[in-house]
C-alpha cells in the first residue's frame, strides 16, 4: 500500500528562490514539475522519507531514515526496498527518462560485509519495459564519520522513455541487498540516513523545446 511522501520546502529557503513555498508550487527553470508522490516498502515507512525536487536542474532527491541496511533486531539483516511514484507534468513536446541514480550514506563494513544496490524504473502507461541497473559496495570500506556516494548509471541502449508531455508516472523500485554479519553497526557511526539523487533526462525528439537555465518563476496550482 502505498503512503503519500511528503517534500522538504525547505530546500528552497538554501536556494534563496523562496521561503515558504512547496517545490511542487512553481515551475522550475526545467519545466518538470511533481504533482504527486508516494511510497511503500520496509526500507520507508511514513514520516521517515522526504523529497524535493531541484529547480535548477532535472533531480529529484529523496532522504530516507530507515533504508540503510543492517540489524532490525537479533540476527536478522533484512534487505530493505523502498517504491516511489511520482506523478510528473511534463512540457508540451518532451519526454523524460531517468538516466542515474546516486546513492549517499555513512557507508561502514567490515571484511566480509557487502550492499548490492538494484534500481529499477517503469513507467504507468501501456508500455510493461523497464530498465534496471546495479552496484556493490563492499567491505572493508567506509570510517563512521565519512559520508560517500556511488552512482548508477542506466544503460542508454536500453533506455525506457515516457510519452511526449503529459503527466506520466514514473515508478522506481529500489533494492538494498546485504551480506554478511555487519557487525560494525554500532553506535559510533555516526548517520545511519541515506540520500538517493534521481538525475532525470529529458528529451526533445518529440518537437522543439529548449532547457536553457532561467529563473524559476512562481505559478499557483
Amino acid at each position: 500500500m502505498f503512503t503519500d511522501l511528503r517534500s522538504i520546502p525547505g530546500i528552497l529557503i538554501l536556494l534563496c528562490i523562496v521561503t515558504s513555498a512547496s517545490p511542487q508550487h512553481f515551475r522550475p527553470s526545467h519545466g518538470l514539475k511533481l504533482t504527486r508522490a508516494s511510497l511503500a516498502g520496509n526500507g520507508c515507512p511514513p514520516m521517515t522519507t522526504y523529497y524535493f525536487l531541484n529547480p535548477l536542474k532535472p533531480e529529484i532527491t529523496v532522504n530516507y531514515s530507515d533504508l540503510y541496511p543492517g540489524r532490525r533486531g537479533p540476527g536478522t539483516i533484512p534487505r530493505q526496498r523502498c517504491n516511489l511514484e511520482f506523478d510528473v507534468s511534463l512540457p508540451d513536446g518532451v519526454a523524460l527518462t531517468l538516466s542515474s541514480v546516486d546513492y549517499e550514506g555513512n557507508y561502514v563494513l567490515d571484511k566480509g560485509d557487502s550492499i548490492t544496490r538494484i534500481t529499477s524504473f517503469s513507467f504507468q502507461n501501456p508500455s510493461t519495459l523497464s530498465a534496471t541497473t546495479r552496484g556493490v559496495i563492499s567491505g572493508p570500506f567506509g570510517r563512521p564519520w565519512d559520508w560517500d556516494t556511488f552512482r548508477d548509471e542506466f544503460d542508454p541502449a536500453t533506455a525506457v522513455t515516457s510519452g511526449c508531455g503529459g503527466q506520466p508516472t514514473l515508478n522506481i523500485s529500489i533494492n538494498l541487498n546485504p551480506f554478511g554479519r555487519f557487525e560494525n553497526l554500532r553506535d559510533d557511526i555516526e548517520d545511519m540516513s541515506m540520500v538517493t539523487v534521481f538525475t532525470l533526462k529529458l528529451s526533445e525528439s518529440c518537437g522543439p523545446y529548449s532547457t536553457a537555465a532561467s529563473q524559476p518563476v512562481l505559478h499557483p496550482l
